[in-house]
């Protein structure tokens, strides 16, 4: 296995649980997220949405990328609080800090996207470009829909 991906597996949930403590500071709620590292071999995330929320709420993500946003409803606009845009702004410099980090313990430049979950929306921020990271992201949606197993040890417990 590529080093950077043992790095990586091995530095996720610290890494996914000072993201939930920073959102949670950031947001004044638990919103819950998925983080997304691109290591050279494989995708590793780290989950605080189970797939019956992350799921539809990143096929629509995708649909709505499909048509231009044109498939936001009024319904989802209005469910995307303050304190959800304030935290997905103020987390895009978390996320390169966090490329920094990865860079320094694994010696290697790794794309990370960020995912943050609403009731009804998926809204994100990343370091990678659409083209190299939304390709992946789709697999692994389909892969969750297609019963790849929800394995609780992926999620940070919301408490």
């Amino acid at each position: 296995m590529h080093p950077a991906t043992v790095i990586v597996s091995k530095a996720l949930p610290a890494i996914a649980l000072g993201l939930r403590h920073s959102i949670r500071d950031t947001a004044g709620e638990d919103i819950p997220f998925m983080l997304i590292i691109f290591t050279p071999e494989v995708l590793s995330y780290y989950s605080t949405a189970p797939h019956d929320v992350s799921v539809p709420a990143l096929r629509h993500f995708f649909e709505c990328v499909d048509s231009n946003n044109e498939k936001i409803t009024q319904e989802q606009r209005d469910a995307f609080k303050p304190s959800h845009a304030r935290a997905v702004s103020i987390m895009l410099p978390a996320v390169k800090s966090m490329a920094d980090t990865l860079k320094f313990i694994s010696g290697e430049d790794l794309a990370l996207a960020l995912f943050f979950f609403t009731n009804v929306r998926a809204s994100y921020v990343a370091n990678g470009s659409r083209d190299e990271c939304f390709p992946v992201i789709r697999a692994l949606l389909e892969d969750m829909a297609n019963g790849m197993p929800d394995i609780p040890a992926h999620h940070i417990a919301m408490h």
